[in-house]
């Protein structure tokens, strides 16, 4: 990144100690579009958004269901099939 004062001299080089933007109003768009990126300067900070932190354990989350509850629907579906069964007289 350059110095303030190695881009005015670098402006005054290429535009003249005095840029009449009354004649000429395209200029100040030419040094922006130039000498714009040299300009910007946030204090060496690096830019961005940081990462989002990675997902966490899905084995144990609120909600799931646990295997005892998975036994029981087993064993409620159990019963109902051995309902059916004697009703069927299989």
């Amino acid at each position: 990144m350059a110095s303030d004062t190695a881009l005015v001299k670098a402006i005054i080089r290429r535009h003249g100690k005095v840029i009449d933007l009354e004649r000429q109003p395209d200029i100040i768009i030419e040094i922006i579009r130039q000498f714009g990126p040299e300009l910007d300067d946030d204090g060496g900070l690096p830019g961005g958004v940081p990462p989002s932190p990675p997902p966490g354990p899905t084995s144990f989350q609120a909600g799931d269901p646990a295997i005892r509850d998975v036994m029981k629907e087993v064993l409620k579906i159990s019963r109902e099939l051995a309902k059916i069964k004697k009703h069927l007289g299989v």
